[in-house]
């Protein structure tokens, strides 16, 4: 699959998925081998390594939200003395699932950039 000039420029990148490729590059590649300009790399990332990583970094980010919800379903039932079920996992997407996601797309440096070589 070619992928156009426009579409590895980084105004179209995440600023998670900017964040990948230079964490990827500088672990993988030495400074010989690696492309010298982040559009470079941001063309080769597309072209072999972008389909994967966004596989994973999607089952990655629905597993840690998973968790949050259930600590906050835990936390909530203990207080009230009885188990909140749906409620409770309504009430942390209400009240975090955008914090959550802002943290996670700015903050979270968990890549999982090893499974991709």
């Amino acid at each position: 699959m070619q992928v156009s000039s426009e579409e590895c420029m980084p105004s179209s990148l995440t600023r998670r998925e900017v964040r990948a490729i230079q964490k990827f590059y500088e672990q993988v590649f030495n400074t010989e081998t690696r492309p010298s300009t982040f559009e470079e790399m941001a063309r080769h990332w597309q072209r072999h390594y972008a389909a994967k990583w966004h596989v994973f970094d999607h089952v990655q980010a629905m597993a840690m939200q998973r968790d949050e919800i259930a600590r906050h379903k835990w936390i909530l039932s203990e207080k009230a003395g009885y188990d909140l079920g749906d409620w409770a996992a309504h009430n942390w997407v209400f009240l975090y699932a955008s914090l959550w996601r802002e943290w996670y797309e700015t903050a979270c440096d968990i890549y999982g950039l090893d499974l991709l070589v």
